[in-house]
């Protein structure tokens, strides 16, 4: 954890809260994190570009 290679990362937020924060989302439940950071399943993914790829053909 050198403050030299972060450089603004550092200075901006202390190193014990990010490690904090990280460690308080590897705790969390995926399917507590799922509804607030909405991502796309592979399934979703793969139909969304396969109707694009669809109507540009």
């Amino acid at each position: 954890m050198g403050c030299d290679e972060e450089g603004e990362g550092s200075t901006a937020v202390p190193d014990s809260k990010v490690v904090e924060s990280l460690r308080d989302l590897v705790r969390k439940p995926m399917k507590a994190i799922a509804p607030r950071y909405p991502v796309p399943t592979v399934g979703e993914q793969g139909t969304a570009e396969g109707k694009a790829v669809r109507d540009d053909g």
